[in-house]
């Protein structure tokens, strides 16, 4: 659908493994991807240990999936606080593939 060697733009705080998987499916098809990852706002108060925990555990699932994505294609994490514009100059670019 898309043409060969497009630049893919996603915009998700990776917290599905589903999207992480369409990620790798794309970047194996020969896309050049850029994924920009919204920092999620960590809540002021939890109602119980049980959900701090809970939060913790994403944010560490999220961390793992950066890691892994950042092998495969650009990511940059968007904090809130910091406008579109900035984030989209500090992007760094991926090094181009070299093949034999």
């Amino acid at each position: 659908m898309l043409l060969a060697k497009a630049q893919i733009v996603i915009i998700s705080p990776l917290l599905e493994a589903a999207i992480a998987d369409g990620i790798r499916h794309l970047a194996a098809a020969g896309y050049s991807i850029l994924v920009l990852s919204p920092s999620p706002i960590a809540p002021t108060r939890f109602e119980s240990e049980q959900e701090e925990i809970a939060y913790r555990m994403l944010m560490l699932e999220r961390s793992n999936t950066l890691m892994a994505l950042e092998k495969i294609c650009t990511v940059t994490q968007w904090p809130a606080d910091v406008p579109l514009s900035t984030v989209l100059s500090e992007a760094r670019r991926p090094r181009p593939i070299m093949r034999a």
